[in-house]
């Protein structure tokens, strides 16, 4: 596995778990954690970019991508690139999966599926599904079990253009997954949270081209929060919005902005690029938030304003655009971080006029989405990509997500923990003033043992000097 498992691509130094505090019965249920990395996939040699997921029994390890816009989880059948002429087809799969070797799976062919005829050839059925929290990468994963899900198998390649994985973990309005684990009492509602990681789109990926989701290069790790959401992945304000029946091809997730402004490295000015003239009223446009899609779609007008700006800039440049949205507490800004260098892939025009606009991966790596389809409301709130640990909290329904706040002890944090490394060095200096005056003590008293012996010893053998010319005068006397 190349990258940690928990947060940001690298390891968290520790975990901590919330508990949701509600009188009612359904909010004690904690919801299920689930990162979004690289790992390994069944049956392929690649590392593939998704939630950690298995599927069968016994399990089959998959990396599926979360999908705002599909109802039904997906996932790919073993066979599906055999004669396909692109090298990298079963990049795209997250892993492939062989219902004949799932001791559970039951084909279920008179289902009718959640979603649109999206694929032209596949399998439906139920199986037993693995959903795994991995907090470090040198422990195991935890795992939830749920059995008789409903499965999408795709067993043959979509005809249409597809950016997105071929596999989803589907979290659209009627998503058979949410549902399933709300009737087994896996969670409390159906809801979930999701950041979708920290996308580096000016990096030239690996293979192939940034055409397709999968060949993104990831900084940061993401993460799903089935019915709750990560406290610690998003500060504040919180901003809700009201959940829109979704076109075909499109979310639920749909969001009206009013002006979109640029911010060129951090200067106290921005610029509007929704006008022409500074006298005229920005004109306001409707998108949806999609994990389908990798750029942000805008109008033509604001495309070519931002290309203008951004024309002689140096290619490291921070850009900031901002969307002024409008939300259920009145209108609100929502950023998101780019550079000149990521704008070709960040940034895009409609194929068509008809083609709705979306905010894609760029703003889903700047911003933390929770959803709650039991109030039929979703919010948005700036992302904390590096959070330092985990804080999974229960989404009860009809209430409203709250970051992560630093205990009451945030003064001590700051003054006493000073307080107290300047106290533990006072005591360190003690400690060796001490054992400096002690080592200076004894030393000196082996000096003056050493002193006195000397000083006896002259004492003694002047005395036995004396003694022998005594006992030699009176042996003289005595002769006399």
């Amino acid at each position: 596995m190349p990258s940690s498992s928990a947060r940001g691509a690298r390891t968290l130094p520790y975990v901590l778990f919330f508990a949701g505090l509600s009188y009612a019965f359904d909010c004690a249920i904690p919801p299920i954690y689930i990162d979004v990395h690289t790992r390994a996939v069944h049956e392929l040699s690649s590392f593939q970019y998704g939630s950690f997921f298995g599927a069968g029994t016994p399990a089959q390890n998959l990396s599926l991508w979360p999908s705002l816009e599909h109802n039904e989880t997906t996932v790919v059948d073993l066979n599906i690139c055999d004669g396909n002429k692109d090298a990298t087809c079963g990049n795209r799969t997250g892993g492939l999966f062989t219902k004949e070797d799932s001791a559970s799976f039951k084909a279920t062919p008179q289902y009718q599926s959640l979603d649109s005829d999206d694929f032209s050839n596949v399998t439906l059925g139920t199986d037993t599904v693995h959903l795994y929290t991995h907090y470090f990468e040198s422990d195991p994963a935890m795992e939830t079990t749920v059995q008789g899900v409903p499965v999408t198998v795709l067993d043959a390649l979509p005809t249409t253009n597809f950016s997105a994985p071929y596999s989803s973990l589907a979290l659209g309005p009627k998503s058979s997954l949410l549902q399933s684990l709300y009737n087994a009492g896996k969670i409390s509602s159906r809801s979930f949270g999701l950041y979708i990681g920290e996308a580096s789109l000016s990096s030239p990926p690996s293979e192939g081209s940034l055409d397709s989701i999968s060949n993104i290069p990831w900084t940061v790790n993401g993460s799903v929060t089935l019915g709750g959401y990560d406290a610690t992945r998003f500060k504040a304000p919180v901003c809700s919005f009201q959940l829109q029946t979704p076109s075909a091809g499109s979310s639920a997730l749909q969001v009206t902005i009013t002006d979109v402004r640029l911010t060129i490295d951090s200067q106290d000015s921005d610029t509007s690029l929704a006008q022409a003239d500074t006298n005229k009223t920005p004109t306001a446009f409707d998108a949806y938030i999609s994990t389908s899609s990798i750029p942000i779609t805008l109008p033509s007008q604001i495309l070519d304003n931002l290309k203008a700006r951004t024309a002689d800039l140096p290619p490291t440049s921070n850009l900031t655009l901002s969307f002024i949205m409008n939300t259920s507490d009145g209108s609100h800004p929502f950023q998101t971080y780019i550079t000149p260098s990521s704008l070709a892939t960040a940034i895009a025009s409609p194929s068509d006029s008809s083609t709705p606009f979306t905010l894609g991966i760029p703003f889903l790596s700047s911003n933390y989405l929770s959803v709650d389809y039991d109030t039929s409301t979703f919010y948005l709130a700036p992302a904390v990509p590096r959070a330092s640990f985990i804080g999974q909290t229960t989404f009860c329904p009809h209430s409203t997500p709250e970051p992560f706040t630093e205990p009451n002890g945030h003064s001590f944090s700051k003054q006493g923990l000073i307080g107290a490394v300047i106290g533990g060095s006072i005591g360190i200096v003690a400690i060796f003033s001490l054992a400096y005056c002690l080592i200076g003590s004894w030393l000196g008293r082996r000096k003056e043992q050493r002193l006195y012996g000397s000083k006896a010893k002259e004492i003694e053998m002047d005395a036995e000097e004396t003694q022998a010319l005594t006992e030699h005068r009176f042996r003289f006397w005595r002769s006399r």
